[in-house]
C-alpha cells in the first residue's frame, strides 16, 4: 500500500497504513471522526468527522509530513495545500496542530465552538 492510498481510504472512511501514514478511528463525547496521522500521535495531519466536515492541518512536520498533505490534497481534488486554501469548500476547515490537538482532546461542546470559530 502506498501512502496515496491511505488518503484514499481516509476519504471514504476506511482504516489502513503505511510506515509512516496512518489512520485512526475515534469516538469521543458524542462525535465520531477519523484521524489522519503521519509519523505519530503527535501530528495529526487531518480529521474527517462523521458529517463529512474536514479538518485539515495548515503546518508541516518535516518535508515528508508535507508529501503527505500533498497527496490528501490530491485526494480532495486539489492540485496542493496553496490550491486548497484559496479554493476549498464551506466543509473544509484549516487548523494549526495545536488546535487540532485540542479539538482531539475536547468534549462536543468544546469541539462545536472551535469549528465555530473557522466558519
Amino acid at each position: 500500500m502506498k501512502n496515496k492510498d491511505v488518503c484514499l481510504d481516509f476519504l471514504n472512511k476506511e482504516i489502513s497504513r503505511t510506515q509512516n501514514l496512518f489512520i485512526e478511528a475515534k469516538i469521543k463525547g458524542g462525535y465520531k471522526g477519523n484521524i489522519l496521522y503521519s509519523y505519530g500521535y503527535h501530528f495529526p495531519l487531518c480529521i474527517l468527522l462523521n458529517d463529512n466536515t474536514i479538518l485539515i492541518n495548515e503546518n508541516s512536520y518535516s518535508q515528508t509530513t508535507a508529501v503527505h498533505k500533498g497527496h490528501l490534497c490530491r485526494c480532495l481534488g486539489f492540485k496542493d495545500f496553496k490550491d486548497l486554501e484559496k479554493n476549498k469548500t464551506d466543509d473544509i476547515l484549516i487548523f494549526n496542530t495545536e488546535d487540532l490537538k485540542k479539538i482531539l482532546d475536547a468534549d462536543i461542546s468544546t469541539l462545536q465552538e472551535l469549528i465555530q470559530s473557522k466558519i
